[in-house]
């Protein structure tokens, strides 16, 4: 294992190049086209200057914070120096991109030229520099100067940046803070200070659990890029998307972004044309922030087109249907859409919680039939989940994982069942929720709880975000009756009843759980027609812990049914989809992950005393018991 000490003569020589290369006796001067991160942008910084071609690929990025980790080449100190405190926190603590037109407004680079002239205008500065090593000094607002460039300026920047943290972080992330102790200490004793703290800061989040865990979850979702079906498709270069509604539209923008021409499918040429206006607003705003170029923009846009009519379904590889969660309707579509296309046309259904298995068996070509499971919203989510049934074709399979990586999607194969994955482990952890506003619980008590524990946002919340009325489907009787027999217990139908007594939808229509403010979004309070619809008369105080246990165990223990029962393919498989479809805090790796970290002994105790308490849907699993037994991981090595 590795020890504090390992690390630092490792650091220490890349100090000593970085060094070298600033103080060489003839001024370096580093020229930048495409992506240049990390290391990449460390070296830019040791150079006495810094030339970036102006075209939209171009970008800067300190992104080791997403690691956990920190810049250990000297980033931490050079950083604030050539752009100031602020900007220098704000892009290492969040390791966003920098594109080419920001790098030059805060001070990154000195000048951007077209990608042809990049190497001369270099050869120009190095020459300019030669001669006359100091240059006028770029124009700082005034409150830049003070908060930059005065200890109480900087002090004020330090502590906003920490109070910031720690409202993004909860303190389960150490990285941003190491980032900003190292920072602070070069502006207090100097940098050859500041490199040594950055230095050993960096080691001890490398050598701590934290970076371990994303650091595997960073290499896992890579592997995932790789077909793990292992055939070779026929590449789909045109796809047909049917509904243009928020999910069509959304499903449209990240293929026609990624390279794939899309015929968009809807019974109204007005929301098709609304579709396409609010995918070019957004492709619009990355031309204006000059991250695109308006020339690709139109490209872009250009690969959309659509009508309310099926025959151009005949040009497509791949049909993904996107219209209401309804069985008949999309049995009726599959239908429509097997007809005006060739036998080897794949179709995938985007439903949430619907049978494929239902929609294949109707179909004249059932070994064509798949789930292809978005998650909301579809240019922001990183999730895909591929639902294979019994009938359908590997090929296929194949194809769509080979579209899922090519718009920008990590992937996960699942077997068609109740609620896929993410959706079946969601399932009883809001339910358990729901089951504790039944008891009398505080709803923002129970959200609190959660956060507390490392999730972005409470049960309750989510379900406010997601939308009552889909709640109200997803968590049906019906479908929480398919789970599992082990998983039988109380099943709570607030949710629908908040929809279908109240009118309440969540989030979109103003108020659920919460009251939001419907311009901006924000959630205000309580909403306390909660109390009323549901007759709750009683109140009692849940304890954090017991919060933290029911909700988190019951979605662990789903789970791992799910590896049970084959719907996933491994517990790699299972930690992703949970990170990535639902949230669950990367810092501890995913359910697996986090049933090795604790042992399944103490699992399965915690689990048995809920059971105790509260009923059989807390008994553990008999993979879980076994692991038990035997005092096995989920991973090896």
């Amino acid at each position: 294992a590795e020890k504090e000490g390992d690390f630092l003569p490792f650091f220490q020589e890349g100090h000593r190049i970085l060094q070298y290369i600033e103080d060489f006796s003839k001024p370096i001067v580093a020229a930048v086209h495409g992506t240049c991160y990390g290391l990449g942008t460390e070296i830019a910084l040791a150079c006495k200057g810094r030339i970036a071609s102006n075209h939209p690929s171009t970008k800067f990025g300190l992104p080791e914070v997403k690691l956990g980790i920190l810049p250990a080449g000297g980033g931490t100190q050079r950083l604030p120096r050539l752009i100031g405190l602020s900007n220098a926190l704000d892009m290492m603590v969040t390791g966003k991109n920098i594109f080419a037109y920001k790098a030059r407004k805060i001070g990154l680079v000195d000048e951007l030229v077209n990608e042809n002239k990049l190497l001369a205008a270099a050869c120009i500065l190095a020459k300019s520099l030669a001669k006359k090593p100091t240059r006028r000094q770029r124009k700082i607002p005034i409150l830049n100067r003070f908060l930059d460039h005065t200890f109480l300026g900087n002090q004020i920047v330090f502590n906003q940046a920490r109070k910031r943290v720690m409202k993004m972080t909860q303190g389960f992330y150490p990285a941003p803070l190491a980032i900003i102790d190292s920072v602070q200490t070069g502006f207090k004793k100097g940098m050859q200070a500041g490199y040594l703290a950055e230095s050993e800061n960096c080691e001890k989040l490398i050598i701590g659990d934290v970076s371990k865990e994303l650091m595997r979850i960073f290499f896992s979702s890579t592997a995932k890029k790789k077909n793990p079906i292992g055939l070779n498709t026929k590449p789909i270069s045109r796809i047909g998307v049917l509904g243009a509604g928020f999910m069509g539209a959304g499903i449209a923008e990240v293929s026609i972004k990624n390279g794939i021409d899309v015929f968009i499918k809807d019974v109204s040429d007005a929301t098709i044309s609304q579709s396409k206006q609010m995918i070019w607003k957004r492709l619009q705003k990355k031309v204006k922030q000059k991250a695109l170029s308006p020339l690709d923009a139109k490209r872009i846009i250009h690969r959309m087109s659509g009508n309310i009519e099926f025959s151009d379904l005949a040009r497509v590889g791949l049909v993904i249907e996107a219209v209401f969660e309804n069985i008949e309707l999309k049995k009726e579509i599959i239908a429509e859409v097997e007809s005006h296309t060739n036998d080897d046309t794949i179709i995938a259904s985007n439903t949430s919680s619907l049978s494929i298995t239902e929609m294949a068996v109707s179909a004249k070509r059932p070994e064509n039939i798949i789930g292809m499971h978005y998650f909301s919203p579809v240019p922001l989510m990183p999730l895909l989940e591929i639902v294979r049934t019994k009938t359908t074709a590997d090929q296929v399979a194949a194809a769509c994982y080979d579209i899922g990586v090519k718009q920008g999607k990590t992937c996960i194969i699942v077997k068609d069942s109740p609620g896929f994955y993410v959706n079946r482990i969601l399932s009883p952890y809001m339910n358990e929720a729901l089951l504790m506003v039944d008891e009398g619980g505080d709803v923002g008590s129970i959200d609190r709880a959660i956060k507390a524990k490392g999730l972005p946002i409470g049960p309750l919340s989510l379900m406010d975000q997601v939308g009552l009325d889909i709640c109200a489907s997803v968590m049906s009787e019906e479908m929480l009756d398919q789970l599992d027999e082990n998983q039988s217990g109380p099943i709570s139908l607030s949710a629908k009843t908040l929809y279908d007594k109240g009118g309440l939808l969540g989030k979109k229509g103003g108020s659920g759980f919460y009251i939001y403010n419907k311009k901006t979004g924000e959630q205000i309070k309580f909403n306390p027609e909660v109390d009323k619809i549901l007759a709750r008369d009683h109140k009692i105080k849940i304890e954090v812990q017991d919060i933290q246990d029911r909700l988190f165990m019951c979605m662990i223990n789903e789970a791992v049914v799910a590896l049970q029962g084959e719907i996933i393919e491994s517990p790699q498989d299972g930690d992703i989809g949970a990170i990535f479809g639902m949230g669950f805090p990367p810092f501890m790796g995913g359910p697996f992950r986090l049933i090795d970290a604790m042992g399944a002994d103490q699992i399965v105790a915690t689990m048995e005393r809920l059971a105790e308490k509260h009923g059989d849907r807390f008994t553990p699993t008999d993979l879980l018991y076994l692991h038990q037994k035997k005092g096995q991981k989920f991973y090896t090595g």
